[in-house]
């Protein structure tokens, strides 16, 4: 068995959804530490590492937290695949990359460049990285391998994403009388109906993701909260979405009496990159040294790489070369986690 078998077997025993990283960073600090390597610990959990090498810095970055149901994981290896026991995830997102880091870690190649490595907190809910400080970096590019995708592939572009939530405040009265009141389920139902959902146009997605309305059976709601998110490639579009959200909930809740009250936040900034920017001929580089087919997409999803580059360092989400993530079948390849240490390697000497 590879080291970095052994290295993400031992991470993926340990818990560690989001907001409960703590034994993952313990584990980490514990082996860093054995190979005279240094961490610093934010405020929010992440843990932060540099290295002295030779040349501009480069950024390494994974992040430390995985999805539920992932507790208790029990990995185990058939053929050559690491799999959970088909109960809870693997974990392969995104220990794989933190245990090919750490085995690169372990074996630093000579005249390997300086090294800024981020091992992050809560990136599956609320993007821990937004917390970490961005100024004491010194890289202008890196990799983040956490995409559930071949080895070589690279995420070209990836959304802008806005979180939105919405109280519609009607009166309460007995559902005996439902003329004196003002029915807060009403108009947002009707504001829900008069927008459209999912796919707006071939850039955006749309969606109303939680709805919670009412008290009791016998009485007319009074308020309705309402979570949602818009997410586009164009920042353009994102805005139109969510002002058009906004209005027409304003709208409906108006007709009735009703009022709304509406919040939002960015989740993070979308990105592009094209096939020149030196970020991405760096890493073709990489890929053709180590003769690794390169692909290129664009992702609805968002990761770590979209705050680092809106600090201005063009850090590119590349697959990590797992499958299945956020499922009970998700699995990792022995020869993967291996390319990946050897990618992440030749990444660092380039």
């Amino acid at each position: 068995m590879e080291k970095v078998t052994r290295t993400f077997i031992d991470l993926v025993k340990i818990d560690s959804p989001s907001g409960e990283e703590d034994g993952v960073r313990k584990y980490l600090i514990m082996k860093l530490s054995s190979l005279g390597i240094k961490s610093v610990t934010d405020k929010v959990g992440n843990l932060f590492v540099k290295v002295d090498g030779a040349g501009e810095p480069v950024l390494l970055s994974a992040h430390m937290d995985t999805v539920e149901p992932g507790r208790g994981i029990i990995p185990k290896v058939v053929n050559g695949v690491v799999k959970s026991d088909g109960s809870t995830i693997l974990g392969a997102d995104n220990k794989a990359a933190v245990a090919a880091i750490l085995t690169v870690l372990g074996n630093l190649p000579d005249s390997h460049r300086s090294l800024e490595i981020v091992f992050s907190v809560c990136e599956e809910t609320d993007g821990g990285i937004e917390s970490f400080d961005f100024n004491q970096l010194k890289s202008k590019i890196g990799i983040a391998p956490d995409r559930g995708s071949k080895i070589g592939n690279v995420v070209l572009a990836a959304p802008w994403i806005d979180n939105f939530e919405i109280e519609v405040h009607g009166r309460i009265v007995h559902s005996s009388v439902p003329e004196k009141g003002i029915n807060a389920l009403t108009a947002a139902s009707r504001a829900m109906v008069a927008l459209e959902w999912g796919r707006p146009d071939k850039e955006t997605t749309t969606n109303m993701g939680i709805i919670h309305g009412g008290s009791v059976m016998n009485s007319i709601p009074s308020k309705v909260d309402l979570t949602g998110e818009v997410r586009s490639f164009s920042e353009k579009s994102l805005e139109k979405n969510i002002v058009k959200i906004r209005d027409t909930f304003e709208k409906e809740a108006k007709k009735i009496g009703a009022k709304i009250a509406f919040r939002r936040e960015s989740y993070c900034k979308g990105y592009s990159y094209k096939k020149t920017d030196y970020s991405v001929v760096y890493f073709k580089k990489v890929c053709d040294r180590l003769k690794i087919p390169l692909s290129y997409e664009k992702s609805f999803g968002g990761s770590d790489a979209n705050s680092f580059i809106a600090h201005g360092i063009s850090v590119l989400n590349i697959g990590e070369g797992s499958k299945y993530p956020h499922t009970l079948r998700e699995q990792v390849s022995e020869k993967d986690l291996f390319k990946l240490v050897e990618l992440i390697a030749t990444y660092i000497t380039l």
